[in-house]
């Protein structure tokens, strides 16, 4: 007769608790995590880093996280001596809270029975993969995921502390591994230019570059034929200049010098015209002695 291996057995170990794949362990859940502890208390650069942190934001758009991390720290490192005490004063008065509190929590009657829970259910002995068959989450997992405890430790404010290391290598690593795979490095084959296509686009530049020479050979002539011009325009302009000055250098005529000149014109016609006379005088009587 086989018996059901699931079901707990009175002669077997008293610690062993069988429990079904993908089932539910058959503890309390609300022992099996300890309570909330209190927060611990911000160092004072990590403070200051989050008062100041929006306006850095703001006031440089471009700045990457990291980059913004390390301009903070200099902002850190350059704050005058009396504005860091403050923050170290802050520090200082919340980590006296937090101890008092981190005492109150320790005796806390939750945090108790969460201890005796523990010290009855988890065997010292037991793995943690046994720890976690038993339905007690252990220290590295909760709810399914690995969890990481962090080290009570002391930061120099002046220095970069682990966790913003953490995060610069995080987004450097982050950053290259999209340049490896971007598309500058591996292109689209989309945008892979064939050979026919780069024959076809050789030839259109060519037949650009001879338009190009053409249209700059006929801008040469044009401009060529305007200074022509331009030459032109401006000898008969200087010409014109000079005429004029001529013109404007000869005194104004008087009325007994313009009737003097009126006077000698018109005896200049009479003669003229007393000389046309005879001339066609002399010319008939010339006829008339070759007639008779």
């Amino acid at each position: 007769m086989s018996s059901n291996p699931f079901v707990s057995s009175p002669h077997g170990h008293p610690s062993f608790n069988p429990v079904k794949l993908g089932s539910r362990p058959l503890t309390d859940n609300r022992l099996s995590k300890p309570p909330k502890p209190p927060e611990k208390p911000l160092m004072p650069y990590m403070r200051y880093s989050r008062k100041v942190w929006d306006q850095v934001r703001a006031e440089n758009p471009t700045l990457k996280l990291w980059e913004i991390g390390k301009y903070i720290g200099k902002m850190w490192r350059d704050l005058p001596s009396d504005e860091k005490q403050d923050y170290f004063d802050i520090y200082e008065v919340e980590k006296v809270e937090y101890n008092d509190m981190l005492k109150a929590y320790h005796t806390s009657p939750a945090y108790q029975s969460w201890i005796t829970y523990k010290s009855k259910v988890v065997d010292p002995k037991m793995t943690n993969r046994e720890m976690d068959l038993a339905g007690f989450q252990s220290p590295q997992k909760q709810d399914g995921k690995v969890s990481i405890q962090g080290i009570d430790e002391e930061e120099d404010p002046d220095e970069f502390s682990m966790k913003h290391i953490a995060a610069a290598r995080y987004i450097r690593n982050h950053r290259l591994i999209n340049e490896i795979f971007g598309d500058t490095v591996v292109p689209d084959v989309r945008s892979v230019v064939t050979t026919n296509r780069m024959q076809v686009l050789k030839r259109q530049v060519q037949s650009l570059t001879m338009h190009q020479k053409k249209l700059e050979a006929e801008l040469q002539q044009i401009e060529e034929k305007f200074e022509a011009k331009k030459r032109k325009f401006l000898d008969a302009s200087e010409s014109f200049q000079e005429e004029m000055k001529k013109r404007c250098s000869i005194k104004p005529v008087d009325n007994a010098t313009f009737q003097k000149m009126v006077d000698k014109a018109t005896e200049q016609i009479k003669r003229e015209q007393q000389m046309r006379e005879e001339q066609a005088q002399k010319r008939r009587e010339e006829e008339e002695r070759q007639h008779s």
